[in-house]
């Protein structure tokens, strides 16, 4: 994507620039549904949920074009959100508006940190190998996400999931949801998740199963539902929620950016340092709003191709301002699981194709990403994963005699999880 940097289109571009990021914007449907249907699975009201995602979005989509002059979407994800909602919220009782109030802490932290010569140590804290694993961890949590909200998976009293029922409408659809999806993936389509999104619903409402309410649009609402709700007090007190959601944001986020401009947290450039800097802003103004932390769109780098730059991303503002009027249509789509469980999958499918990047280390590398490619999906707890992984990867070095392998950061990073886990 190099050639993109910095790029302007002739004025007579224009039509195609807003093109582009109109297009950009529908390939965002997956998230504008999955995200706020998972929010609301974790007590928060769900018009509150989608209007506060929207908005976040256009503010986001908005700064991110005006500081880097690039068609940058940001918008809360839904690998994060699986994460806290089942990892957090439901398993352990965390209240969604503590898990906000972390959030607010960890994108604060994280401005701190990027504006300060301490923002390599903190990466350089996480090994590489690890920091690829989480990746594929959360892929594969994603996956199995979707096969249970789909109902292709479900409990059973002898083994952790057993195969659900295909008879039933939710898996079936599903299944043909994630059959669209992958065919279209295999033969590159661009946008096969929100191709097969919209598929899955367009069959669901021809059988019946999805509804068009009678008044499909209204004047957005619900931020007085969840504008300035978030408790920082017990935020505070989540240093097991905030310090790995950073971590998490600041990988992710500069994965995405290696696609843009093979920028590596080493050696930053200033577009790329702007570009955290306004994610980890938006994750802060999210918090206020009732959203979760955004990150950078995969969308974006097709948007890029597609020959957009700044400007594209007022296409995709427009898009999703269309959106907002539309919540009364994605509420009833959140109540079909159908709908939404290709898409978890589609996305889990993205963040797999990292498992070539870590599956080449030595032996104390590969268990120790082991340890974190498969306690997360299993737990659905990111930082329970991370922090065994990252004492698993110290103890490991240490014993193989790899101790000028091992940094400060690192080491310090496992004490404070090993504390975490003992006494926290």
């Amino acid at each position: 994507m190099e050639e993109f940097r910095g790029k302007v289109l002739p004025k007579g571009d224009f039509g195609k620039e807003i093109a582009a990021g109109f297009v950009n914007g529908m390939g965002l449907i997956s998230s504008i549904i999955v995200v706020p249907t998972l929010l609301f699975q974790s007590g928060m009201d769900f018009t509150g949920a989608y209007t506060a995602f929207l908005v976040a979005a256009v503010c986001g989509t908005l700064l991110a074009g005006k500081v880097t002059g690039q068609p940058m979407v940001l918008v809360p994800g839904i690998p994060l959100a699986l994460w806290l909602v089942y990892g957090e919220i439901v398993s352990r009782g965390v209240a969604w508006q503590s898990v906000l109030g972390a959030a607010f802490l960890a994108s604060v932290v994280g401005v701190l940190l990027l504006v300060s010569p301490l923002r390599t140590a903190v990466m350089d804290a996480v090994p590489e190998v690890l920091r690829q694993a989480m990746v594929s961890a959360v892929g594969l949590l994603l996956v199995m996400q979707g096969l249970m909200q789909g109902r292709l998976l479900v409990g059973s009293p002898f083994s952790v999931t057993m195969l659900g029922n295909l008879s039933d409408p939710v898996a079936y659809l599903s299944l043909v949801g994630i059959g669209i999806i992958f065919v279209l993936l295999v033969n590159g389509v661009p946008y096969a998740l929100a191709v097969g999104t919209l598929s899955v619903a367009a069959i669901a409402f021809l059988q019946g199963f999805w509804v068009i309410p009678d008044a499909p649009f209204l004047v957005p609402e619900g931020l007085n539902k969840t504008v300035l709700q978030l408790d920082l007090g017990e935020g505070f007190l989540w240093p097991g929620i905030w310090l790995p959601m950073l971590l998490f944001v600041l990988m992710e986020s500069i994965g995405t950016l290696q696609a843009f401009h093979g920028a590596c947290p080493e050696q930053m450039d200033p577009p790329s340092r702007r570009a955290l800097l306004c994610i980890l802003g938006m994750g802060a103004l999210g918090a206020f709003l009732g959203s979760l932390p955004s990150r950078i769109a995969p969308e974006s780098v097709a948007g890029m191709t597609l020959g957009g730059c700044r400007r594209a991303a007022y296409g995709t503002v427009l898009f999703l301002l269309l959106m907002l009027f539309c919540e009364p249509l994605a509420k009833e789509a959140a109540s079909f699981g159908a709908i939404a469980a290709p898409a978890m999958m589609g996305a889990g499918f993205f963040m797999l194709r990292s498992l070539k990047g870590w599956a080449r280390g030595d032996a104390a590398d590969l268990a120790s990403a082991l340890c974190l490619v498969v306690l997360v999906p299993l737990s659905r707890d990111v930082a329970a994963g991370l922090g065994i992984s990252l004492i698993a990867h110290v103890l490991l070095k240490l014993f193989c005699g790899k101790c000028a392998e091992l940094c400060r950061g690192e080491c310090l990073m496992a004490i404070f999880f090993a504390m975490y886990f003992f006494f926290g």
